[in-house]
């Protein structure tokens, strides 16, 4: 491993942070070294096909996506110029996640598919950002987008769990006593 080449992280500092998890520790204790640097290299790859806001810190000669220049916290703080600690972090944590599932590596997204929820004649459908095969969600689990979703180019945030709609037709209005759109 060579950080800023395939990683964001040494492997004594993935160990460390493996270790103060819940999650997850006892499957990265099972993986042998050479097992433990490819999840690695893997979750960086992944992280690295990925658009971020603002500019590679060095310019084209920077082989990784951070540090960056023009790039805040999910928080709003400057960290133009750094590595957030929020990416060794995701790094380690995909990297978990595909030891746990290695389909995660060629996935196109994780979703849910809730399109339509409907009680009686009162109705909402609930749409999020889809994947480039037109599935809902995002490229990475919930715990990995949380992190990186704020430096991600698509404007994905780390709010996972709020409520997004995108437009879909014309605006209509009604009345409070007529959800169902009767005239």
């Amino acid at each position: 491993l060579v950080v800023g080449t395939n990683t964001y992280i040494t492997m004594a500092q993935a160990n460390v942070m493996v270790a103060e998890l819940y999650v997850g520790s006892a499957e990265w204790s099972a993986l042998d070294p050479l097992q433990r640097s490819r999840a690695l290299v893997e979750a960086f790859r992944m992280m690295e096909r990925q658009k971020y806001r603002g500019t590679r810190t060095g310019g084209s000669s920077q082989t990784a996506q951070f540090p960056r220049d023009g790039i805040e916290s999910c928080d709003g703080y400057d960290e133009s110029g750094t590595t957030p600690p929020s990416i060794p972090r995701a790094q380690v944590l995909l990297a978990l996640a595909i030891v746990a599932d290695p389909s995660i590596a060629t996935s196109d997204g994780v979703a849910t598919n809730i399109k339509r929820a409907q009680a009686g004649s009162a109705s909402v459908e609930f749409f999020g950002p889809r994947t480039s095969s037109g599935r809902n969600g995002t490229r990475f689990p919930p715990s990995i987008q949380e992190l990186l979703g704020c430096y991600l180019a698509t404007g994905t945030t780390s709010n996972i769990g709020s409520a997004q709609a995108f437009g879909t037709g014309a605006e209509q209005e009604y009345e409070d006593d007529n959800l169902t759109g009767a005239p």
